[in-house]
């Protein structure tokens, strides 16, 4: 008995220090805080296929104007800095800068998109011009509520007009930014406001000069280059840095209601990209792998149809001689995640005169020499492997899909 109630005390004694232990944690522990994820932060909104257009249009004011060559005279020691007139600042509203692109998904928290103006001759503490994306430009998610998301927009930076106070001359190199405010937060989509490295030169078709702005005055129509934003990370650099690395591009159709895969899969394979410039977004395409038959053929086109042949069609061929192989420029793909660390697309873009895709032809008399853009297309057809050109616009949703090559 003397043993048992020894160790009941005993149980009874530990019994108690546990609850004593417990009570004395429970009222000192330090407040719990929440704990910093270290994973991935949520996605951020992005966008792709951004082009920028510089339009030249005819000058509308009856008044003259004269922008005078000027000397630069300076004593040994000083700088000089060119002033502008108001005639360049006048002159300026003949001028447009076209912004196109499209959104990404991770929209649903934005609230505004804007663009903003810079040249670079002005600093770029201060944008010169600010413009906000009209709510009108949403489109209807499958919902049916209006959303940012993957929606095609277009926002123009004009010059100001006279009657505006803030008017500034648009001569020098002109730059943007892209910015959406995600929950209070501003996001920059694009910045093109970065500093030139060494030997580099700003893109041509975002220089305004002063001539540019005196030649307005006479113009009877208006001018349009377009500057390709987009380009493909691993290839910016010089061909000798990527020839003997061979890509494959692939485009996937939509699949088919019935067997929920794709109706065709087109490919071009074993593709060395040959760079045609220093700025990595012209390129022209030779077969790569030495074990095969194609190996060192190019890429070109062929036209065929027209008359009673049909549509006239501008389809993918192998070329014999680097003279007739097509220069492709790399577009960006709505379809791309490789700024996400996913797989990266591109749009192959050609440039060809009007008169090539025309029922005429380029030896008629008059023909027409306009330069206009066609893209490649694989076939949404099923076992089709011809890949043709085509424009933007009028295409179906099974032709939209094969024109976004998947680059590996």
């Amino acid at each position: 008995m003397k043993t048992s109630s020894g160790l009941l005390l005993v149980v009874l004694f530990a019994l108690v220090v546990v609850i004593v232990a417990l009570v004395i944690y429970f009222n000192t522990r330090p407040e719990e805080k929440p704990t910093t994820s270290t994973g991935r932060s949520p996605t951020l909104p992005t966008i792709g296929d951004l082009t920028i257009a510089q339009t030249l249009s005819p000058d509308s004011d009856s008044e003259p104007y004269t922008i005078e060559p000027y000397t630069i005279e300076y004593d040994e020691g000083t700088t000089a800095v060119y002033e502008e007139g108001d005639n360049e600042k006048r002159l300026s509203k003949n001028v447009t800068f076209t912004l196109n692109w499209k959104n990404k998904d991770q929209f649903d928290t934005v609230s505004k998109i804007e663009v903003e103006h810079y040249i670079r001759e002005k600093g770029t503490d201060t944008a010169l011009q600010t413009v906000v994306v009209n709510d009108n430009q949403k489109i209807k998610d499958q919902s049916g509520i209006l959303s940012w998301n993957y929606a095609p927009l277009s926002v123009k930076i004009r010059g100001l007009p006279d009657s505006n106070t803030a008017q500034y001359s648009f001569i020098g190199d002109n730059m943007f930014k892209v910015i959406a405010t995600a929950n209070g937060v501003k996001v920059t989509l694009y910045d093109g406001t970065g500093a030139l490295e060494e030997g580099e030169t700003h893109p041509s078709e975002l220089v305004i000069k002063p001539e540019d702005l005196t030649a307005t005055i006479d113009m009877t129509e208006s001018r349009e280059v377009i500057y390709n934003v987009s380009l493909l990370g691993d290839t910016r650099a010089t061909s000798t840095e990527i020839v003997n690395k061979t890509y494959t591009f692939t485009a996937t159709a939509l699949k088919d209601d019935n067997s929920n895969e794709p109706t065709n899969i087109s490919t071009l394979e074993d593709i060395e990209l040959i760079a045609q410039d220093t700025t990595g977004k012209e390129f022209k395409f030779r077969y790569g792998n030495s074990e095969k038959d194609n190996y060192g053929k190019w890429l070109g086109i062929q036209k065929s149809g027209g008359g009673q042949l049909g549509r006239i069609r501008i389809k993918l061929v192998d070329k014999e001689n680097e003279d007739d192989a097509v220069k492709f420029t790399f577009m960006n793909s709505g379809m791309d995640k490789s700024d996400e660390g996913g797989d990266t697309y591109r749009m192959l873009r050609i440039t060809v005169e009007n008169c090539l895709i025309s029922t005429g032809g380029c030896n008629a008399e008059g023909a027409d020499k306009e330069p206009v853009f066609i893209y490649l297309y694989g076939s949404h057809l099923r076992g089709d492997a011809t890949k043709e050109f085509l424009g933007l616009k009028g295409r179906s949703a099974d032709e939209v899909a094969m024109r976004h090559w998947k680059l590996t």
